[in-house]
């Protein structure tokens, strides 16, 4: 295309000028008017006469530029007489087809058949179809099962469907997915067997909404300059069928609003017409690569109920990706008539390659492939019956990919591809996707389920239960290891395996959370990442669970497990509950039977007589690879093991190391093996916290794990095993020995003062009644608290066991509570909890009605306050019902509990002139200056209140509402 400019006194203006050949094309391309019912040489494509007509020029040079543009593959050329060309792109769009590689056709009979790729790749997939047109979208029972399910909804929803929009990166088969949506509605008998499929892609329109509602609605003859006869519109031609509008985000919103009317009443106007209506009833699937939110107007998305996204290539499970190679290499090998093989090099490269095309770019990667082959066979003396696909066949970016990239040859994809694939060029060979799964693999998972089965027989026998539970431990460890450690490596931040094993941590980490005190779970975060980990990997390899029949069997098996283990089963049960909820995975039985085991083995009754230990290392998976071995060679579950980051501060391993002695019984000590760090950072944070002796050993190796697990087995103490270990590998440690027990401890605190937080302690030492002398309730100033933690008071002296208050201080060496928690009873039962070896077990039945007794909000506000807390309630809760008003939330329960005790004190301070002091004036003049808008909210809440008690609300009070509310918004 040639561009001028063109120079005048005026501004410059930019002329475009079409080369004669490029005029030809948009003659064509405008030419080509196809309708899915019309079949005739007068109404389809254009001849080299018409276009030297409208043109001027020669009908042979004419001839010439079209047969070039045919062969380039932009124009199709049907030999009738007169020669017709018709633009590709157009045809395909309009009915759905794929065009003949060289874009020639001998008549338009032959044009309007169903071509012969299309069948090649129907008897290609006849494995997959069945009776349901999606089976035909690899995946369709597998990671697209969710998207599938949302499709048939879509176009069995009565009377016409739903409208869908279908959303996915290009390549990731979205316009297909659309096709087999309409073939579900024909087999369905939901359309008729004559309902159309039409393609209309929104792209070519984007800068023109005339010609956009030209095409779209039609036009009546003179509508404008060139319309010599009436024009059915796509909406009309899909009439009783499906129109799939493609690049839905390339229509602008005018083009959105036209489509309005029609969507929801099944009206509309060709363009030109100015009275009557025309009705057509459409069934809408709509296309985007892009994020929704970001192009749709709010009024289009709402006529959109159904969205679904199709993953990228790289998402999809291995199965999926291997079946979708097969798929391709097995039309390559009938359209070419030869049986392949190829090397399993080449078959890793494929199947571990990121393709930013996905699977359009992994077809259009094996044709060439396959096309590069061939020749290289052609050339040769072809005495092989085979075609030959390695390494150096794939494209450069591919192979290139190999040679560059070492996760590709060590991931666990190459010890899965073990094996050349041959495919033969048979219609009715089916493809055996599992085939190319290493047998080991396979295997693995035959002998691990083999053992659980046996060793969950076992189970039957009760004297020898501890043992059989000692063994299903080592057994599940190996299999998780196995699972997580070879299969999953440390992915990017962003990457969707890591975010997907996140999440489901996340979820595993909540669902304990809420059943752990009720089935009295031991947990500790490295048990959920097992899990989670476990669960991350089991989905990727169900096809494996499938092929085996794994469900079936774990069944039978988990009946048994319930009727001796109802708690664990129970348990296991509620995080498969949990899951579905939260994520909208279903576990599999198979993975319900191995996560139940996995809990029971945890839960023995008789701990052994002997010290813990736990191996604690920097790095993705070091410290879990050394138990793992240590304990796999002890034949015992002796170690445990946290993974920490590089970057890991000291601090945090003490909180893991704390959070996990909180969860076990440490009355035989505890041995910490650590790869590196300050012994004497370690040594005094876990000081005091263990009933035993602690013993911390650097430098950990699976030689010194074997070691230190060898002596705990043979029954020495942490001492012992400490002197014995180090001795023999020179080491530094350090032991922690138990000082005398410290009196257990509840703190009371309170942001506005001491007063207060004296207040709740009576109500507490209360609700203790004669077990009120077992442990001490300490009320402490709520900012020394939290400048000076431990240190505040006398605090060094006791073992604080929880925080009672208004604001949480964020100190970590007790869990808090907030007022409102104990009086709504949110969390009585995790509560009631801490009490366990303190008060006898009726005792904490009684103290949780005591609590229940007084604290009652009605109870609280008698205690802490000495006005009438009915008529100071009255108040405060006219006063938050317009602070909700003026801030527009609606506030929870627990935040309007929080309020009513705090408005209820900042009453009685205001009344007897009591101020909050130690507030820098300078953090206040900063917050008014700040936060102007709340302050006047407060204020104008406040008013009755002020005017009432005849008070004014000083700034300290607006600020300290601000902080309780901050963060709870």
């Amino acid at each position: 295309m040639a561009l001028m400019q063109h120079r005048t006194g005026k501004k410059a203006k930019e002329v475009t000028y079409l080369t004669n050949k490029e005029k030809i094309y948009e003659l064509v391309k405008k030419g080509t008017i196809l309708a899915n019912n019309q079949k005739t040489p007068d109404t389809v494509g254009v001849t080299a006469e018409e276009i030297s007509n409208a043109l001027g020029l020669k009908r042979n040079y004419v001839s010439s530029l079209l047969n070039e543009l045919n062969r380039e593959q932009k124009l199709i050329k049907v030999n009738t007489r007169p020669v017709h060309f018709i633009d590709k792109n157009v045809f395909e769009e309009r009915t759905g087809k794929n065009a003949a590689e060289n874009l020639i056709y001998g008549s338009f009979e032959e044009l309007f058949e169903e071509n012969s790729q299309t069948k090649e790749k129907d008897l290609c997939n006849v494995h997959l179809t069945g009776q349901n047109p999606f089976s035909k979208f690899i995946g369709f029972d597998g990671s697209i099962k969710y998207q599938i399910e949302q499709c048939k909804a879509a176009v069995k929803y009565p009377p016409n469907g739903i409208p869908i929009l279908i959303n996915g990166q290009t390549g990731t088969g979205k316009s297909f997915l659309a096709q087999l949506m309409f073939e579900y509605a024909l087999q369905n008998e939901i359309i008729q067997p004559e309902a159309p499929f039409l393609i209309f892609n929104c792209a070519e329109y984007a800068n023109n909404p005339e010609l956009l509602s030209a095409n779209l609605f039609g036009y009546a003859k003179g509508a404008f300059t060139g319309a010599e006869k009436d024009f059915k519109g796509i909406i009309e031609q899909a009439d009783g069928g499906y129109l799939f509008l493609d690049e839905i985000h390339r229509l602008p919103p005018e083009g959105q609003e036209k489509l309005f009317l029609f969507m929801d009443k099944g009206i509309f106007r060709r363009m030109g017409e100015s009275s009557g209506w025309r009705k057509a009833s459409v069934r809408f699937i709509f296309a985007t690569t892009e994020k929704p939110e970001t192009f749709l107007l709010d009024t289009f998305s709402r006529r959109i109920p159904i969205v679904i996204t199709i993953p990228p290539l790289k998402e999809r499970p291995i199965a999926e990706k291997v079946q979708l190679i097969y798929i391709f290499f097995k039309q390559e090998a009938l359209s070419i008539k030869k049986n392949l093989c190829i090397s399993k090099q080449a078959l890793r490269v494929l199947v571990n390659s990121d393709f930013k095309g996905n699977v359009g770019q992994l077809k259009n990667d094996i044709k060439l492939a396959c096309a590069r082959a061939y020749n290289d066979y052609s050339n040769k003396n072809q005495a092989r019956d085979c075609i030959d696909i390695n390494l150096m066949m794939l494209p450069e970016h591919l192979s290139h990919n190999y040679i560059t990239d070492e996760s590709i040859s060590e991931s666990t994809i190459s010890e899965m591809l073990t094996d050349d694939l041959i495919i033969k060029a048979l219609q009715d060979d089916s493809p055996d996707v599992f085939s190319l799964i290493n047998k080991k693999q396979a295997e693995t998972y035959k002998i691990f389920f083999n053992d659980i089965v046996q060793l969950s027989k076992a189970l039957q026998v009760e004297s020898n239960r501890d043992a059989v539970l000692d063994k299903i431990a080592v057994v599940i460890d190996d299999f998780f290891d196995y699972l997580i450690l070879g299969s999953m490596r440390p992915y990017a931040a962003n990457d969707t395996r890591n975010i997907r094993f996140d999440t489901i941590l996340a979820a595993v980490h909540n669902a304990f959370g809420i059943i752990k005190n009720k089935y009295n779970l031991r947990y500790y975060d490295n048990v959920g990442y097992k899990i989670a980990g476990f669960i991350n990997q089991s989905i990727e390899y169900r096809y494996l669970i499938d092929i085996n029949g794994y469900d079936v069997k774990s069944n039978k098996y988990l009946e048994n497990i319930k009727r001796l283990f109802p708690e664990e089963c129970g348990a296991s049960e509620k995080i498969s509950d949990f899951l579905r909820t939260a994520l909208d995975i279903s576990l599999t039985p198979f993975e319900i039977y191995i996560i139940t085991l996995y809990l029971l083995s945890m839960k023995k009754s008789e701990v052994p007589k002997r010290p813990k230990a736990v191996v604690i290392a920097h790095g993705f998976s070091t410290a879990s690879s050394i138990a793992n071995v240590a304990n796999h060679l002890l034949g015992e579950n002796i170690f445990e093991s946290f993974d920490m980051p590089i970057d890991v501060r000291t601090e945090e391993i003490v909180k893991k190391l704390k959070q996990y002695m909180q969860e076990v019984n440490t009355s035989y000590g505890i041995i910490i093996l650590v790869d590196m760090g300050s012994l004497e950072e370690i040594y005094e944070g876990l000081e005091s916290i263990s009933d035993g002796v602690i013993g911390i050993i650097n430098n950990i190796t699976t030689q010194l794990a074997l070691d230190a697990g060898s002596q705990i087995l043979q029954g020495l103490s942490v001492e012992e095993t400490i002197s014995k270990v180090t001795g023999n590998h020179r080491l530094n440690y350090k032991l922690i020995k138990p000082t005398a027990k410290k009196k257990k401890a509840i703190v009371t605190t309170c942001i506005t003062g001491i007063g207060t937080a004296m207040r709740i302690k009576d109500l507490m030492v209360k609700s203790l009644g004669e077990y009120s002398n077992l442990l001490e309730v300490i009320p402490v100033d709520y900012l020394e608290l939290k400048n000076k933690g431990t240190k505040a008071g006398t605090l060094n002296s006791f073992d604080v066991i929880a925080i009672i208050g208004t604001k949480n201080p964020d100190v970590d060496f007790a869990p808090y509570y907030s007022l409102e928690d104990i009086i709504s009873g949110k969390r009585e039962e995790e509560f009631g909890k801490l009490f366990k070896n303190i008060i006898p077990e009726d005792g904490i039945m009684q103290l949780n009605q005591s609590i229940i007794k007084y604290f009652s909000l009605e109870n609280v506000l008698k205690h802490i306050t000495i006005l009438n807390p009915d008529k100071i309630l009255d108040h405060a809760e006219a006063a938050i019902e317009i602070l909700q008003y003026e801030l527009k939330v609606k506030f929870t329960n627990d935040i309007k509990i929080c309020l009513y005790v705090h408005v209820s004190c900042l009453i009685e301070r205001l009344v007897t002139k009591t101020q909050i002091g130690g507030l820098d004036p300078e953090l206040l003049f900063n917050f008014e200056k700040q936060n102007k808008d709340f302050i006047e909210n407060v204020k104008k809440s406040f008013k009755d209140i002020e005017k009432l008690y005849n008070v004014d609300i000083p700034l300290s009070e607006v600020y300290f509402i601000y902080l309780m509310l901050e963060g709870k918004l």
